[in-house]
């Protein structure tokens, strides 16, 4: 019965985790400047979608999303951590790029 479900509740996850990552990335650009819409400005469209492929990297490296029903917490929430943590150095580093001259 777990077996038959797990599908759909790792689609349910991976849906609410991306929705809950672009509504907090929308969020922040918002506050961070109000005079923009993020859609309109190809440089916010470019890092939304960096960090999607990068939250969708970390959240692979670390299986995330596999064995949902069946997993123990505390390796569920190691690899959460572990998944977040790589995340955010990412962001940092796309952040720092442009003020060390990478692109």
């Amino acid at each position: 019965m777990a077996q038959k479900y797990s599908t759909i509740f790792r689609w349910i996850n991976v849906v609410v985790d991306y929705a809950l990552l672009n509504g907090t990335l929308y969020a922040s650009f918002l506050m961070s400047d109000h005079d923009i819409i993020w859609v309109d400005v190809y440089d916010y469209k470019l890092t939304i979608l960096l960090l999607n492929f990068c939250w969708f990297f970390s959240s692979n490296t670390f299986d995330i999303y596999s064995h949902v029903l069946k997993r123990d917490a505390v390796p569920t929430m190691t690899a959460n951590i572990a998944s977040l943590c790589v995340f955010i150095a990412v962001a940092i580093i796309i952040k720092l790029m442009p003020v060390f001259n990478f692109l």
